[in-house]
């Protein structure tokens, strides 16, 4: 075998996974949630829990408007429905199978906007003093209307 040929082998095996991930694949330490945001509202997780903090407007799903949406639309993590009960303007937990975060570990999660208008922002990473509960705000405030936010969380 040749040196270029070693090389190239080499060069493709260590930047494959980094294409794939660009191309919106999902690595082992991702949470990928898609959500009709209206407004504001700020996506906790915490171990396998996963809540909203709404902040504006209509709650996540809730949004019935200009064009065909029920009002009832589920939030999908990971590739599962859920559609959020409300106590006030915090959701009741979903509660996921298989783990979404690593429990009491503080990781560094980076939010990913696969497909969202507004900003999609860390606004806390998980650590002792907060119980190792990620914030991460889903931010449509300043557009009409509701659209689909899809966001990854990796780490």
């Amino acid at each position: 075998m040749s040196t270029r040929w070693v090389a190239g082998c080499l060069l493709f095996c260590l930047l494959a996974p980094l294409v794939s991930l660009a191309d919106g694949e999902k690595s082992a330490n991702t949470i990928t949630i898609r959500a009709l945001i209206d407004g504001s509202d700020v996506v906790k997780v915490r171990g396998n829990t996963l809540w909203y903090e709404h902040r504006n407007y209509a709650v996540p799903g809730a949004w019935v408007g200009d064009y065909d949406h029920s009002g009832n639309e589920p939030t999908v993590v990971n590739g599962v429905k859920w559609v959020p009960q409300w106590d006030g303007k915090t959701s009741k937990a979903y509660t996921a199978a298989g783990g979404l975060l690593p429990a009491n570990s503080a990781v560094t999660v980076t939010a990913v906007a696969v497909s969202a208008r507004g900003k999609v922002v860390v606004l806390e990473q998980p650590s002792e003093k907060n119980d190792y509960t990620l914030s991460v705000l889903l931010d449509d405030d300043r557009q009409h209307g509701a659209e689909w936010y899809e966001v990854q969380l990796r780490w």
